[in-house]
């Protein structure tokens, strides 16, 4: 994932402005703050798909004792 991709374009069509001296600061954060967005994303999904594994067995282990 590289959100920044194409930013740096900023540089050529701004030539000498003060956006143009960014973009490369720009890209940089935008990359780096969308791999941590996704990393964040890959660790809630993991950490909700281990809490519904665990509902469901508990809510298995409950049918069984019941004999449903």
């Amino acid at each position: 994932m590289n959100p920044g991709a194409g930013l740096e374009v900023i540089a050529t069509a701004l030539p000498g402005g003060v956006a143009a001296s960014k973009a490369a600061a720009l890209v940089s954060a935008f990359n780096d703050r969308g791999k941590e967005w996704a990393d964040e994303i890959d660790r809630w999904s993991t950490s909700i798909a281990s809490v519904a594994k665990t509902y469901s067995e508990s809510d298995d282990a409950a049918k069984r004792a019941f004999g449903k």
